[in-house]
């Protein structure tokens, strides 16, 4: 996974510039549904799939980058 290929898929369901530390409550743009889209687009794009029950606690890029590194495993 690049950081940069990640943070372009985000940019594209969030419609903003973002970068490694942006969180959630940041984003008036991240509510619920862009949350499960971008967790989707995440999954579908980079082949992972994230553990349903770590979803919740995704509240901002660097953390859904772990994620994401994590499942890359």
């Amino acid at each position: 996974m690049k950081t940069s290929e990640v943070l372009k898929t985000i940019t594209g369901v969030l419609k903003v510039e973002i970068d490694e530390n942006t969180m959630k409550v940041d984003v008036p743009s991240w509510d619920s549904l862009k949350h499960i889209q971008l967790i989707m687009e995440v999954e579908e794009k980079f082949g992972v799939e994230i553990p349903i029950e770590k979803v919740p606690d995704i509240d901002s890029v660097s953390i859904l980058l772990k994620l994401i590194e994590a499942e890359e495993g």
